[in-house]
């Protein structure tokens, strides 16, 4: 399976529309049989405007499936009449579940105001590891900040569930246009499939070290599940964006796939590609033939004459001798010179493709919008939360080591928000570059022996595929990408540096304080 799927990849766009030609004509003449005509046409309509919906939605189907369990997403877009009960029942559910985790949120809430709060107020020499950091305070500050980021994404996942309907029905009729077949959704569920493994991963990987934690601040199961819950949600969010973008992303590539096709004939050198040899002799070539230097000399002879030459702009050529122009032609002319020219109609009809090309490229960067107005604020929050929790575990372990008490839930805990945070830049990135490839494959088409029809398309497909290209933002504040997080990652560093220089501050003076109480209480009254 994988090497199928790898040769898929790898095949020619001429292979592929073959292919997929072959096997629709057989499935399409193994279907209707037994119809009549009129029959027939109606049939091959109805599937061609359903499939491409029917298919994009269960490539997304382990993902809308955990939204939907989690009352993040309720089911919508059913119309028919058999799904109407499934309808109200999904809403219902969805509703239910919605108050659910507000009543979580409260429940939590008021189980942190029954732990006993061991903080100290002014802090001292005493202070021990447990009264520092174990506290009712560490529980309260992770708490909120993991349920600011679970309410967000089920609170606007749930009123922006008809968006998320929209996106995924303006992806299938594009896909009519690009013709995906079936084998690209399974491929997509199949990633989806693995993501899901990974964030159940992450999720038991952060409820391990939390378990100790929550040990030393004082073991609450009930508390301790409705964090478990709202990590889950978390996760199903990191899902949906995941999703989103490697669908977006398998669209561009289809869409640069025909376009490498249709310029492949308006190449420089499309009859033999040229070796490298012949590219450097190219690039190097200099007209230095001798009509070069006659026509220098009469350019002189323009502007500062002598007495005895005569100013002439004729080139003198002497019929004795004759120049060997196989030395002198450039190589490229050779190369260019035995290929098929373009006819009219051919040029035409690759401006109407380029032109039809755009307008799908155009609705991909439509559909790039509308993922950002579906999870931009989501992605901003958790951006958001996950940075206090890498600040605040960080503070927590950096202070710990360097006070010789090495506790490793910490280390581990750290773990998950640095990489929920590392994969939104990573395929924020990718989806930027991705979309970039149809201007790159763009600017290797040739127009010198196109029209200035042509010439002017090319020039508009290339500014559009450069302007609008598909970057995720943060809700509008900033663009999320590889550099983005880095910056991130600096100012966590800092923050932690500057909260442990600090705490050791701190320390110095509730050593002072101590020095200085037991110096008055040893010296004797006067």
């Amino acid at each position: 399976q994988n090497n199928r799927d790898f040769d898929d990849e790898d095949q020619t766009y001429e292979d592929w529309a073959k292919n997929n030609h072959d096997s629709e004509t057989l499935e399409d003449e193994g279907q209707v049989q037994g119809f009549s005509e009129e029959d027939t046409k109606i049939l091959l309509e109805k599937e061609f405007d359903d499939f491409y919906e029917d298919r994009i939605h269960k490539s997304a189907g382990p993902v809308v499936f955990l939204s939907k369990s989690l009352g993040m997403l309720p089911l919508i877009w059913t119309e028919d009449d058999e799904g109407a009960e499934c309808k109200s029942y999904f809403n219902m559910y969805t509703f239910l579940v919605f108050f659910g985790w507000i009543g979580l949120a409260v429940l939590s809430a008021m189980r942190i105001s029954k732990l006993p709060d061991t903080s100290p107020i002014i802090p001292t020499a005493n202070s021990t590891l447990d009264t520092r950091f174990f506290n009712k305070m560490t529980i309260d500050v992770y708490t909120g900040t993991m349920f600011a980021n679970c309410l967000v994404a089920i609170i606007f996942g749930a009123f922006k569930s008809r968006n998320f309907a929209e996106v995924l029905f303006n992806t299938a009729e594009i896909d009519s246009q690009l013709q995906l077949k079936e084998k690209h959704y399974d491929k997509l569920k199949n990633k989806s499939l693995f993501w899901i493994v990974i964030e159940i991963l992450l999720v038991c990987a952060h409820a391990v070290p939390l378990c100790f934690v929550m040990d030393k601040c004082g073991m609450d199961i009930i508390l301790y599940v409705c964090l478990v819950f709202a990590s889950f949600a978390v996760a199903v969010l990191d899902l949906q964006y995941v999703h989103m973008c490697m669908a977006l992303c398998k669209r561009y590539r289809m869409l640069n796939k025909i376009i490498s096709h249709i310029i492949k004939p308006f190449k420089t050198f499309r009859a033999s590609e040229p070796s490298n040899l012949m590219l450097q002799r190219i690039l190097q070539y200099r007209w230095d033939s001798v009509a070069k230097e006659e026509a220098r000399n009469t350019f002189d002879q323009i502007w500062e004459p002598s007495e005895k030459d005569a100013a002439s702009l004729d080139i003198k050529e002497n019929p004795a001798v004759k120049n060997d122009f196989t030395e002198n032609v450039c190589p490229a002319l050779l190369l260019k010179g035995g290929e098929k020219e373009i006819s009219r109609e051919e040029e035409t009809t690759v401006i109407l493709q380029l032109d039809i090309l755009r307008g799908i490229h155009s609705d991909l960067h439509n559909v790039g919008q509308d993922i950002n107005g579906l999870l931009g604020f989501q992605v901003l929050v958790t951006l958001c939360c996950n940075c206090i929790l890498l600040i605040m575990l960080g503070f927590f372990f950096m202070s710990t080591t360097f006070d010789g008490k090495f506790f490793w839930p910490f280390l581990v805990m750290i773990i998950t928000p640095v990489l929920r945070i590392q994969i939104l830049g990573h395929w924020a990135q990718v989806m930027k570059d991705t979309s970039m490839k149809p201007f790159w494959t763009m600017s290797q088409m040739s127009t010198l022996d196109g029209s200035p029809k042509l010439e002017r398309q090319v020039q508009k497909f290339q500014l559009q595929a450069s302007q609008k290209t598909a970057r995720f933002t943060a809700s509008g504040y900033f663009y999320v990408t590889r550099q983005t997080i880095t910056k991130i990652y600096g100012m966590v560093l800092v923050f932690v540096f500057l909260l442990w220089k600090l705490d050791q501050l701190e320390n110095i003076y509730a050593r002072a304080l101590n020095m200085s109480t037991q110096t008055t209480t040893v010296t004797p009254k006067q």
